[in-house]
């Protein structure tokens, strides 16, 4: 019962009482409009078992950084009119709902002509607050419409059920219903299409790739040449030098071609999750992760990722565009937190990662994040940190004195931290967001002298 109908028994009630105590007609009269008004209500409320089907369309579209979702949700009744139906649904937190035709409801009969159905009356609209609802009534055999849109740069977004409400026509009694009603819309990182580089890192996988391994083999790049052994292929016979040492042959060697192992750490924490209007340390890892995920794998690299955020999330090292999807989707559901483990970069699981692998941390790095990077030299890893700079986040040049020498301070510090990772071996990018990574990317992974094979 809705407090409208219990307002309607109090004051039934209240009057019959009055009438008995003062035997008066009069008020017993007063008293029937009320009691028909009830009476009409529990004759029409929906009591019997319902039969509405509910059905979920999910579409996704991105035009520029952000993406569009629109949600539909059809309800058909394939069994007893219901004199209202209201349908609501919550959108998914930190969204944006958009407004006009995108939050519309229909109800279709059963030509297939479709009619507008009513918003509810509460609120005036179709969106109350942070619901989005409908209502009218629903014969058997019509379908009635609740749709709206959300934009959002990324995200994985779920729902199971959609919440309705069967009432009489004088919205007296109502019955609560969660119809189920499943969908699911992953809004992918965007991708930033770098230009690609040749990337020479200490150490590659001996599976034939696309990079120089600094020793010889199968290749195309001439690498020297060498006496002749028995088995040597014959296309590879060096017979100009064969000419002119008579009694000798010789065999020319390529350099060999291999594939890298990366392994990507995405920090999006909440503790290094700092927000200066529109942009975001754990937004800006995540789309850096993204595009350079895409530009590892199309060079034919094989690209792994740990991605800390709420929780942490493992992707297993592996090659191609199922892979990419693999990963996008992972770096989709990076929403920022905190995490009752308390989750950190020391607790990154390093096993996953081989030996020879190339591990790229992309973080802002905190006071506790340093432990991990000697672990990881102490593997053998090669370490190459990209760090976005939270110090000059947003900086506008407007700041008094105090503020400044505050900044300048926590930059000679941020330095000096940063100088203890390349006195490990660590080649380290302190990025300010507002450059492109790219070429940064490109010469801090320029080949190093002394390489080991």
């Amino acid at each position: 019962m809705t407090r409208r109908g219990l307002a309607v028994c109090i004051c039934a009630f209240s009057l019959l009482l009055a009438a008995v105590a003062a035997r008066s007609s009069t008020l017993a009269l007063v008293a029937l409009p009320f009691i028909a008004y009830l009476c009409v209500a529990l004759v029409e409320a929906p009591w019997r078992a319902l039969d509405l089907k509910a059905e979920r369309s999910v579409e996704v579209e991105r035009a520029g950084g952000a993406a569009e979702v629109r949600v539909r949700v059809t309800v058909r009744n394939e069994g007893s009119a219901v004199p209202v139906l209201r349908l609501w649904e919550e959108p998914p937190q930190g969204v944006s709902v958009s407004h006009g035709d995108a939050r519309r409801a229909e109800r279709m009969q059963r030509g297939g002509h479709p009619r507008r159905a009513e918003p509810m009356q509460r609120g005036g609209g179709l969106c109350r607050g942070e619901l989005v609802q409908c209502g009218g009534s629903l014969r058997r055999g019509e379908r009635m419409q609740l749709e709206y849109s959300f934009t959002a740069a990324k995200g994985a977004f779920s729902w199971t059920s959609v919440h309705a409400v069967a009432s009489d026509p004088f919205r007296l009694f109502d019955r609560v219903l969660h119809l189920p009603a499943s969908g699911e819309a992953v809004v992918r990182p965007q991708v930033r299409r770098l230009r690609p580089f040749t990337l020479s890192p200490d150490r590659t996988l001996q599976t034939p790739g696309s990079i120089l391994g600094g020793r010889a083999g199968s290749g195309t790049d001439f690498w020297g040449v060498r006496e002749y052994y028995p088995g040597d292929e014959m296309r590879r016979l060096d017979w100009r030098r064969a000419a002119r040492h008579p009694g000798q042959l010789f065999t020319r060697e390529h350099e060999q071609e291999e594939i890298a192992d990366i392994g990507l750490i995405v920090d999006a924490r909440e503790e290094v999750d700092l927000h200066c209007g529109n942009q975001s340390l754990a937004d800006v890892c995540v789309d850096a992760a993204a595009s350079l995920s895409e530009m590892f794998l199309r060079g034919g690299n094989r690209v792994g990722l740990v991605l800390l955020a709420t929780v942490m999330k493992v992707v297993h090292p592996g090659y191609g565009k199922v892979q990419l999807q693999r990963l996008l989707r992972a770096l989709a559901g990076a929403n920022p937190g905190a995490s009752p483990s308390r989750v950190s970069l020391d607790n990154a699981p390093m096993r996953m990662f081989s030996t020879r692998a190339m591990v790229v941390v992309l973080s802002p790095l905190t006071a506790g994040d340093w432990e991990l990077f000697p672990r990881l030299r102490a593997r053998g890893n090669e370490v190459l940190v990209i760090s976005p700079d939270p110090v000059r986040l947003g900086h506008d040049g407007s700041l008094d004195r105090a503020e400044r020498l505050a900044r300048r301070v926590a930059r000679v510090e941020r330095r000096l931290d940063l100088r203890r990772l390349t006195q490990l071996g660590i080649r380290v990018l302190d990025w300010h967001v507002g450059e492109p990574l790219g070429p940064l990317v490109r010469r801090a992974t320029r080949p190093i002298r002394g390489r080991t094979g």
